[in-house]
């Protein structure tokens, strides 16, 4: 996949502040690199630079999404045989880590490459192996399936509800199941509509520290029965 060059400037791991991340069902925090100011990239950004308008680096936020979904792992709320898991637009690796600490198959992918890069020094920092994460645009995947699809806060956009439907088509295992968490934004609630058709999506409410978001399971939805 193309390695495309960031529309603002390289952010050096070694400006990262250390962010420890303290969870219900972990034993000791996780421990996060997070970029010194979010705020600050956006205004650094080029915006004539080509797709600049699509690569605001939302992955720098750890968001109220992410611990939400990760919360509903460490509940015992997803799947007992995760099988082969996928997370997009992982972001930091909030949720991945927490997937990988649960001792699951998981491999943790976004479109961005500094997020990329940012999610393997996260992972190495919890001393997990930095090669489970890589380079993956879900609006493009490639040819694979997974049991279990991971994904915090992809909603924010009107197209991607259709645009999710579509890769969950192609890339959900039978029988597997995808678990969105979303804050609850009308956006989500529209997007639901583009799901609703081919999936079963049952959302499920999960408080954070700071926030309320919903976990949405979703799986296929089971083939209506026709008379004769």
């Amino acid at each position: 996949m193309e390695n495309r060059s960031a529309p603002y400037p390289i952010v050096r791991l070694d400006e990262a502040r250390i962010r420890l991340v303290r969870l219900p069902g972990l034993a000791a925090p996780l421990r996060l690199a997070v970029p010194p100011s979010p705020d600050a990239l956006l205004e650094r950004m080029d915006v004539d630079a080509p797709g600049a308008e699509e690569r605001i680096p939302y992955w720098s936020e750890l968001w109220p999404s992410a611990e939400g979904l990760a919360r509903f792992l460490l509940a015992g709320r997803g799947p007992r045989r995760p099988g082969r898991v996928l997370e997009i637009g992982c972001g930091l690796g909030l949720v991945g880590l927490v997937a990988l600490r649960l001792g699951w198959d998981a491999t943790l992918t976004d479109k961005e490459p500094e997020a990329v890069r940012w999610a393997r020094r996260n992972l190495a920092l919890n001393h997990l192996p930095p090669a489970r994460a890589r380079i993956l645009d879900w609006r493009d995947p490639p040819h694979e399936r997974w049991d279990t699809i991971l994904a915090a806060d992809v909603l924010y956009e009107r197209p991607f509800g259709a645009a999710l439907a579509a890769f969950f088509q192609s890339a959900l295992a039978p029988g597997g199941r995808a678990l969105v968490a979303e804050p609850g934004r009308p956006v989500g609630q529209r997007s639901l509509a583009d799901l609703g058709g081919s999936f079963a999506v049952r959302p499920q409410p999960v408080r954070t520290a700071g926030a309320r978001v919903r976990v949405l399971v979703i799986e296929r939805a089971a083939p209506v029965a026709r008379g004769r």
